[in-house]
């Protein structure tokens, strides 16, 4: 990890604040530009394995889209859904922040590179978190946007309840999942040994093993009867109906029918071009004092993995990921931790990043995302979070190569990748990915080398 030090961190500071002494009441795209530069700089220094300059890192252009994506998020909110963004919104939101924060010293340290102007932080440190949180959370449950798929979901509910589709049937947009209760003793490690065939399918049940009380909570939200359709249940990311295909004591196999509703990056993508970035202006902070992170908050993610007093403590509950219980893999970069993949039910193939400072969770994009997968590894890079293998349906040679600083994915190459499997392990050397092992239909003593620079294995 590479230190700035306290004189370069009050140099960067005084870099970010040129401009703003000239115009206290408003923010130039440059002056926004060179806060979103500071912001990241702090991040990328404190960024786990980083070689290469910061500057081709995150390039000039990369900063520019943050910015710009921020602002015209603004105006989504405004335009869409009647929202304005107010200095008492982004007040909260600092509010927020420092109530939160799970690293309150890297929240001072933000402050300070923002020159611990309250109005370069409202806009350069709140604006982006609490934009972006609103726009998605409205678009994810606007009965406008989604009218076509809750059409679509309807009318397959409407085919299994007059028996035109049998629930015991493959389908497009069926999957199946057996419940099991387990005690913790016969729980522990029993996944784990789970054994599939090469010629598995996708139609075949997954496994789900539970604590009672979860398993407990999980039949609650099914139907009472075998062979009943479940209702349609409106989902962050689709609508969703559940049918019990058979049930015992300690055991229920459910097909879950899933109407996938359309993706934010879809959407975003056909409107952004129409949204006028310019017309955002800086609001002035009605209140100039700002709201200071609690310094005696043990910080989570410190040199100690543990709270001193051993004891969980949530996260923001705003704009959080769908929940996953088994089977995801998560990476830490130094500043954020990075979720992807597992199983709630279903396979998934989105994620997100946490940011403990600011106590905030952003999506991962899917655009060009590995298909959906559990079972699979995770490394990160210094760069790069590198997801590979697992169970997509079938045993997966596929992956790809996550850049959280541009939220952006790029597939792995599968020439003279090991075959595919799962529950096998995989390291990060600091220049190589190696993976061994594993279940591809029988235990493999195989493995491979992955070189993430130039996309290829050995």
């Amino acid at each position: 990890m590479r230190q700035l030090g306290s004189a370069g961190w009050v140099a960067l500071a005084a870099i970010v604040a040129q401009g703003a002494v000239a115009q206290p009441r408003g923010l130039t795209f440059e002056q926004r530009v060179r806060a979103q530069e500071a912001i990241e700089r702090l991040y990328y220094d404190h960024q786990i394995g980083a070689t290469r300059p910061f500057e081709e890192a995150i390039p000039r252009a990369v900063l520019e889209k943050k910015v710009r994506t921020y602002l015209k998020e603004s105006v989504a909110l405004d335009a869409f859904w009647k929202t304005p963004v107010t200095s008492a919104l982004l007040q909260r939101e600092l509010e927020r922040m420092a109530a939160k924060s799970r690293m309150p010293e890297r929240l001072r340290q933000l402050y300070a590179v923002l020159g611990n102007d309250p109005l370069l932080i409202q806009e350069s440190l709140a604006r982006p978190a609490l934009v972006d949180r609103l726009a998605r959370n409205f678009f994810a449950y606007d009965a406008t946007l989604h009218a076509k798929s809750r059409q679509e979901a309807q009318a397959l509910r409407e085919d299994l309840a007059r028996g035109r589709l049998d629930p015991r049937l493959e389908h497009a947009g069926r999957s199946v999942v057996d419940l099991v209760r387990v005690d913790a003793a016969e729980g522990a490690g029993k996944s784990a040994g789970r054994g599939r065939s090469p010629a598995r399918v996708k139609d075949d049940p997954s496994r789900l093993e539970l604590q009672p009380d979860a398993f407990d909570r999980y039949r609650a939200l099914l139907p009472e009867r075998v062979g009943e359709i479940g209702p349609v249940q409106e989902e962050r990311d689709a609508f969703v109906m559940r049918v019990v295909l058979s049930r015992t004591e300690d055991e229920t196999r459910v097909a879950t029918f899933v109407v996938p509703k359309l993706s934010w990056d879809e959407w975003w993508d056909s409107v952004e071009d129409r949204l006028d970035e310019a017309s955002v202006h800086a609001v002035i902070p009605g209140d100039a004092s700002l709201p200071l992170p609690e310094s005696g908050r043990p910080a989570v993610f410190s040199e100690s993995t543990c709270l001193p007093d051993d004891t969980w403590d949530n996260g923001t509950q705003d704009n959080l990921i769908e929940p996953r219980v088994v089977e995801h893999t998560a990476v830490w970069t130094g500043s954020l931790m990075v979720v992807w993949g597992g199983s709630n039910g279903a396979t998934l193939n989105t994620g997100g990043r946490y940011d403990p400072a600011t106590d905030t969770w952003a999506p991962t994009s899917t655009t060009n995302a590995p298909s959906a997968r559990d079972h699979h590894t995770a490394v990160w890079t210094g760069s790069l979070m590198v997801v590979w293998g697992g169970d997509d349906g079938l045993f997966s040679n596929t992956g790809g190569r996550y850049d959280p600083a541009t939220d952006t994915w790029t597939p792995t190459s599968t020439i003279d990748a090991p075959s595919g499997r799962i529950l096998h392990t995989a390291v990060w050397t600091g220049s190589l990915m190696v993976v061994w092992g594993g279940d591809e239909g029988l235990f493999s003593n195989t493995g491979g080398r992955y070189d993430p620079a130039t996309d290829t294995w050995t």
